[in-house]
């Protein structure tokens, strides 16, 4: 692979990023509302302060070997806002051959006892409920571990 190709490959992660930030300042059809504020979602005073603790970005990466012996990543950032909107970002790379591949989904979410509910937005509509647990640093979604990444 050439330095130009290899240069460009390497950048989509970063490229993500920005792709995430740029569709959060948008406020066009598709893109999450604002005008729904977490504190008002859900019954108790527990469940507001469980969703006051979700509030920021969380991470969780995978590694692996294929079949081919190729090493493999699968990173995913969910990154939940106070106004009730989020955003799913998705990275894949292929160590061994410096591809990667990246995809942003934007939602609204809202907690229910000890419930997160996922409303897709766009590219895909669609719902999704997670068994929710937080643990200092750490937030458990279905039992799937991922790590405070932000303050």
């Amino acid at each position: 692979m050439d330095g130009r190709k290899l240069r460009q490959t390497a950048a989509l992660p970063g490229l993500s990023l920005l792709m995430a930030t740029a569709l959060t300042a948008c406020d066009s059809p598709g893109m999450p509302l604002r005008s729904r504020q977490v504190a008002s979602i859900g019954g108790t005073a527990g469940q507001n302060a469980l969703a006051a603790r979700l509030v920021g970005t969380w991470r969780r990466t995978l590694f692996f070997f294929d079949e081919f012996g190729f090493a493999h990543s699968s990173e995913t950032t969910w990154q939940f806002q106070a106004d009730g909107s989020a955003l799913r970002v998705q990275v894949t790379r292929n160590l061994s051959l410096f591809l990667s591949d990246a995809s942003v989904t934007v939602a609204r979410w809202r907690v229910e006892g000890t419930s997160l509910h996922i409303t897709f937005v766009s590219p895909q509509p669609g719902e999704a409920t997670f068994a929710l647990r937080l643990e200092g640093r750490q937030l458990f979604l279905n039992g799937e571990q991922y790590e405070r990444v932000d303050g």
